[in-house]
């Protein structure tokens, strides 16, 4: 699914922030991939990111630790 065009067509403004709509749908992206394996609907992939490895709090107990 290609993201929409980055527009400031629509404007949000909730506690002083603009909410685009890029914004608006990487939200709704992360909150649908959150809520699918929070079911157990699907299982969480490894990002593949030393980076991200290094910061993460879990990274003593993961068998994918870069």
């Amino acid at each position: 699914m290609p993201l929409p065009e980055i527009t400031m067509e629509q404007v949000d403004f909730v506690d002083s922030e603009v909410q685009d709509a890029f914004s608006l749908h990487y939200l709704h992206t992360c909150l649908e991939k959150f809520a699918k394996i929070a079911l157990n609907i699907t299982e969480p992939a490894h990002h593949d990111n030393a980076s991200k490895c290094n910061a993460c709090n879990l990274k003593s107990f993961c068998d994918y630790k870069l």
